[in-house]
């Protein structure tokens, strides 16, 4: 299970080349990226090829990261494949916090979960998990 990596940082011009730059440096792969700005700040999700490297990497550069972990679900890139996922979350009351599509082809989808009981989740969602 990877964690991910959530960055809060002042918007400027050149943030991801600068954050890509300096990963690519250390050979960590940017393996999904989700950036929001809202106003004068910048939010970044990263999942990359190496957490704990990346943690030290980024901190070392001036970067504040905050980690958290997420399950890694392979899911049938249909209609309801989603909904019967959260369906068994809810029924093992089971919160889902966040959830990123890192990955889709025509015929599945590699998906991120962030839930609030993970090793509960890990168990009932042991068929879907990467």
């Amino acid at each position: 299970m990877k964690k991910g990596l959530l960055l809060t940082v002042k918007s400027r011009v050149g943030l991801i080349a600068d954050l890509s730059f300096i990963l690519g440096g250390a050979h960590i792969n940017i393996e999904d990226i989700n950036v929001t700005t809202v106003a004068d700040m910048t939010v970044i999700n990263l999942k990359v090829s190496n957490d704990k490297k990346a943690l030290e990497i980024l901190e070392h550069n001036g970067y504040s990261p905050i980690t958290y972990d997420g399950l890694i679900l392979s899911l049938d890139n249909t209609p309801g494949a989603l909904a019967n996922v959260s369906k068994i979350l809810a029924e093992n009351n089971i919160k889902i916090i966040r959830i990123d599509i890192i990955e889709k082809s025509d015929k599945k989808a590699i998906v991120s979960f962030e839930v609030d009981k993970m090793k509960k989740a890990q168990s009932v969602l042991k068929n879907y998990i990467i």
